[in-house]
């Protein structure tokens, strides 16, 4: 029902250099004609929503170097590693200044942060000036960014309000993640809209339609006492989703 990226292209630090050359050919394009497309078909009131590439620190062990062997890479060869992560910071900031005038309300950053293998010192190191700076580019467009948190995150709250984050999107309280909407407030602050709230396992079959409604409840409960925030899955919404749950959801949340 999920996928996980169990190999990556860089084996050893022997690979960075290669890993820099591909970093340095890569180019993101923004397509004004497709932006403008989309747009004319987002409806009054409704906002258009860009997704951007993964965050520099973030891309870099999802997709180049794995968690386990990365960060002994990085420990061994920061210099090196650090090389790898400027390139791609500049070619997101690039993307991001080019994107700043493009009309869409929101950009998110599917980075899918998880505390387990970001403690928040590497978060302010690696993460947070990465989030500064597009912050400060789009705020002065009018715009807001929504980060995707995939696993505990009661340590990196703090450091995304700080660094000018809109939306923590995938906050959930225990047994998935660790911060409740709640907690989550108290961890952020009041002008972090927080996005979540509904465990992904009370979607699925195995679970009663009575644990679900209960704790979709709950969350919706927790949202309402605790804005801004948005009713939602945390995570992703798992693949053996049951559909009408997600219809129930909605239908929550506009009933007041």
């Amino acid at each position: 029902g999920d996928w996980w990226q169990a190999e990556y292209p860089v084996k050893s630090a022997d690979d960075l250099d290669a890993a820099l050359a591909v970093v340095q050919a890569r180019r993101y394009a923004a397509v004004e004609a497709a932006l403008a497309s989309a747009a004319a078909a987002v409806g009054a009131g409704d906002l258009l929503a860009i997704e951007l590439p993964m965050r520099p620190y973030s891309e870099l062990f999802h997709n180049f170097l794995g968690w386990a062997e990365g960060l002994m890479i990085l420990i061994e060869q920061p210099e090196a590693v650090q090389r790898l992560l400027d390139a791609l910071e500049r070619r997101i900031q690039d993307l991001v200044g080019r994107l700043a005038t493009a009309p869409a309300g929101l950009l998110l950053s599917p980075d899918n942060l998880d505390g387990s293998f970001i403690p928040p010192a590497a978060f302010e190191e690696h993460l947070a000036p990465s989030y500064r700076r597009t912050c400060s580019t789009l705020h002065a467009a009018g715009k807001r960014l929504v980060v995707h948190v995939g696993g505990v995150c009661r340590g990196l709250l703090p450091g995304l309000a700080e660094a000018g984050v809109d939306v923590a999107e995938g906050v959930c309280g225990a047994p998935q993640s660790d911060a409740s909407i709640a907690e989550a407030r108290a961890l952020c602050g009041p002008d972090v809209t927080l996005w979540g709230g509904v465990a992904q396992d009370l979607l699925l079959p195995a679970t009663s339609r009575e644990v679900f409604e209960r704790g979709a409840q709950a969350a919706l409960a927790e949202a309402r006492a605790n804005g801004p925030a948005m009713l939602g899955v945390a995570d992703r919404v798992p693949v053996e989703a049951v559909p009408d749950r997600l219809a129930a959801l909605a239908r929550m949340a506009s009933d007041g």
